[in-house]
């Protein structure tokens, strides 16, 4: 019996003993990696191996266990013309990349990184290819790099021609700390076909200044509940291309800083309710710009080299809801908007004021393509969903300069009657030094005060257009009117006068009882 007690202790040693051995190994390894189909590829003691293995089984993911320190190269996928989907999960890990670059992929690959620590000392974050996708989410990136000119903290470094597949890097709920020189997100020789997409991202960056800041080369940008603080030449320096800023964001040049964007190429800018800009927007030494247009609500900001050219102009105040328009034309009946815009103490800088109204329903709201309406961009697909009308009617100016715009919307199609309308008005203006920049100020929308029902002011109008007795301009007899009590309206037999016509009044009702 001894004995055979003492065989079995032998064996639970030698068990427990390969089992050391064995966590020994794991406690090693770095990442893991799956296919796609969740099938266990093998686990590595380097991510470099990992990411190989991972192009070697056609994609999949690739899951960190422990921090690391790179060693070799990442750069291993060399076939271009294969799409590859590759996830690394980074589990709040560290990956310290010293001067080696962590993310180098070829073109087509669309790669997703999650919530990983990522510090550099001497390389740039990313080499992507044409027609790549990388999302970074809840990334932290940290480098004291010196980045040159345009290669960027983030790049594109072939160059691409027109031709080529678009780059896209996206960032969510990421912040990106650097302390190096240089610009963060770059394109080499200028190709403009970049798009940058932020969301909930922190950007601290170029802050020992003399080189381009945030984006030079892109062609797109779309900033959401993201703050922007760089130094540098510019903060967007590009030959053109787009940027769109929602949210709560801040675009901010620090010191050192020449100014927001660039002069040279063309750039469409909007602004929503919430962002802000702050230091000089514009950096007009050398080169020659073809047009910089710039959508926001209140730009009070305008900045350029000149430091005294700061011009403030006021934004339209919309009137709350609509008033009923009506014609002897039956189809011309809609709703009114009404607005008024403040004149600016700036006439010497600022020219060529011309005002606008922009409307759209409610069930597009979530578009916010206010600005794009202007240049009769605001469409989903072929369907224009923004109207712009430009007030060269309906425009009235006061003694004070102070003008009142009224803006119809005529014919409105009996599906829509029930439908809300919101309307905002817009002022574009031009400076008179700098005759390529466009400045478009948008009145604020408040959507209990500004949206209008078709059929709600019809009845509303009807009901305040009628009297007992005949007066002045109320000599029409009808014989049921509507009335409002609580909170809701409701028509009534009797006799009443109205100041409408007799078909005016058939007609409205038609619409208010539909």
């Amino acid at each position: 019996m001894k004995k055979k007690i003492l065989s079995m202790l032998l064996a639970c040693l030698m068990v427990m003993s390969m089992l050391a051995v064995t966590l020994s190994a794991a406690d090693s390894d770095v990442c893991s990696v799956t296919k796609k189909d969740g099938t266990v590829v093998g686990t590595y003691a380097k991510y470099e191996d990992a990411l190989k293995a991972a192009y070697e089984a056609g994609g999949g993911t690739i899951t960190f266990v422990a921090d690391y320190t790179l060693a070799g190269a990442t750069n291993v996928n060399t076939d271009a013309a294969t799409v590859t989907d590759i996830t690394i999960n980074g589990g709040g890990h560290t990956l310290e990349c010293g001067s080696i670059t962590p993310f180098n992929f070829a073109a087509n690959d669309n790669v997703t990184v999650n919530d990983l620590k990522v510090n550099t000392t001497g390389a740039r974050f990313t080499d992507i290819y044409a027609g790549s996708t990388i999302t970074f989410n809840k990334v932290t990136f940290t480098s004291n790099a010196h980045i040159d000119d345009q290669y960027g903290y983030f790049r594109t470094p072939n160059t691409n021609s027109a031709n080529d597949k678009v780059n896209t890097l996206n960032f969510k709920d990421c912040t990106i700390t650097l302390t190096g020189k240089g610009t963060v997100i770059g394109i080499r020789n200028g190709a403009h076909i970049l798009d940058v997409n932020m969301e909930g991202t922190t950007v601290i960056g170029s802050t020992q200044g003399n080189m381009p800041g945030f984006i030079y080369g892109g062609r797109n940008a779309t900033l959401k509940d993201t703050d922007v603080a760089v130094s540098g030449r510019v903060f967007w320096g590009m030959k053109g291309g787009t940027i769109r800023v929602d949210g709560n964001s801040t675009l901010k040049t620090t010191s050192g800083s020449r100014a927001i964007f660039d002069i040279a190429g063309s750039y469409n800018v909007y602004l929503g309710d919430n962002t802000k800009i702050v230091g000089k927007v514009l950096n007009t030494v050398g080169g020659a710009a073809e047009y910089l247009n710039i959508y926001a609500t209140n730009p009070d900001f305008f900045y350029t080299d000149d430091t005294t050219q700061n011009t403030s102009f006021p934004a339209p105040v919309m009137n709350d809801g609509a008033t009923l328009r009506v014609s002897d034309d039956e189809p011309n009946y809609g709703l009114r908007f009404t607005s008024t815009c403040a004149p600016t103490a700036d006439t010497e800088t600022v020219k060529g004021v011309k005002y606008g109204t922009v409307i759209t329903k409610d069930t597009y709201l979530d578009k916010a393509l206010w600005a794009e309406a202007v240049t009769g961009n605001a469409k989903d697909g072929d369907k224009e969903i923004f109207k712009s009308v430009w007030a060269d009617k309906g425009l009235t100016k006061a003694a004070d300069g102070t003008v009142t715009m009224n803006t119809a919307l005529a014919n409105i199609k009996e599906e829509n009657y029930k439908s809300t309308f919101y309307a905002r008005s817009f002022a574009e203006y031009s400076l008179d030094s700098l005759d390529f920049v466009k400045v478009y100020v948008f009145s604020e929308l408040d959507t209990a005060k500004h949206g209008a029902s078709y059929s709600e002011t019809v009845n509303k109008d009807l009901s305040e257009n009628v009297k007992d007795a005949s007066a002045d301009g109320y000599t029409t007899v009808v014989d049921s009117y509507v009335t409002y009590a609580n909170n809701a309206y409701a028509w009534q037999s009797g006799t009443k006068y109205t100041c409408y016509s007799s078909k005016q009044y058939a007609d409205l009702k038609a619409i208010a009882t539909k």
